[in-house]
């Protein structure tokens, strides 16, 4: 049996905003809302002993999810190594878009903290390494399901040097 089209995919809307103070604070909000509700998942059954794939709603509910952030660097452009450094700061919270048992699914909370450590001790040079630890925090909303604690650390790079750019030569 062939399934036409079983998983359909949430029209999401959201919108943020920030607000720079100076060069060296950023204090950035977001919310998103994904539109689940309205999404389909596969089911199952037979007819005279064929298998039939069907579409059947209400197995997702609507997700909202807020965000905030702030990053402070004290002098981005100062000769001192420490004064470079991008201090980073985050919370978030997010409702279910999972039913199980016709109860909402696990809500997310997450508390981050980090910085971006500048590569070298030039201060043209603008590539940084992403550092940062996060609490998440699945829990759930009935008293017989798991609620799940995370501690993660993540590391990135971001180059964003010279060495990247087209230079036209006339």
């Amino acid at each position: 049996a062939t399934a036409n089209n079983p998983f359909d995919l949430p029209y999401t809307y959201s919108a943020g905003a920030s607000w720079q103070h100076k060069d060296n604070l950023l204090v950035a909000a977001d919310i998103k809302h994904e539109r689940w509700a309205e999404c389909g998942l596969p089911a199952m059954s037979t007819n005279n002993n064929d298998l039939i794939y069907t579409t059947q709603k209400g197995g997702y509910q609507n997700r909202t999810k807020v965000a905030i952030g702030a990053q402070f660097t004290p002098n981005a452009v100062h000769s001192k190594y420490i004064n470079r450094i991008q201090y980073r700061i985050g919370a978030s919270f997010s409702t279910p878009y999972l039913k199980i048992n016709g109860q909402d699914g696990p809500k997310e909370y997450c508390i981050s903290a980090g910085a971006g450590l500048p590569i070298s001790n030039s201060i043209n040079k603008r590539s940084i390494v992403n550092v940062n630890l996060q609490w998440l925090r699945r829990a759930a909303s009935a008293t017989n399901m798991i609620t799940e604690n995370y501690i993660m650390i993540n590391v990135g790079m971001t180059f964003n040097e010279m060495w990247f750019m087209k230079f036209k030569i006339k």
